[in-house]
């Protein structure tokens, strides 16, 4: 039987890293593919609707693991076009700020919930 652990981990794994990101195939990946791959990491890290409830330890180790941090955010704002602007500074890298945005955010508001539940 899989778990919903071994879920998440293929999901990341299969369709995030290898699918949509290119990595670990030697292929390229495009916008699309990189707006729906911010999309499941917003959903995966609880900071879109519905919420998904997954534990820090599995967001921090499988869905924010250093290969799709770094080819989904650091790889985006990190762009630079050179005084013409690209499609990726017109719509992935705003997008992509939205999206860390709401992660940090989500993570926030979890702590302060969770202080305020301590102090009543």
């Amino acid at each position: 039987s899989t778990s919903g652990e071994d879920v998440i981990k293929a999901i990341a794994d299969e369709i995030i890293l290898k699918s949509l990101l290119g990595i670990g195939c030697g292929g390229n990946t495009t916008h699309e593919r990189r707006t729906l791959a911010l999309s499941l990491v917003q959903a995966l890290c609880g900071a879109s609707r519905p919420r998904i409830g997954l534990s820090p330890s599995l967001i921090e180790n499988v869905v924010l693991q250093s290969s799709i941090v770094e080819r989904l955010f650091v790889d985006v704002v990190q762009t630079a076009s050179g005084g013409r602007s690209s499609r990726a500074e017109h719509t992935l890298k705003p997008r992509t700020l939205h999206v860390l945005n709401s992660i940090v955010d989500a993570v926030v508001s979890d702590r302060a919930d969770e202080d305020n539940m301590k102090t009543q």
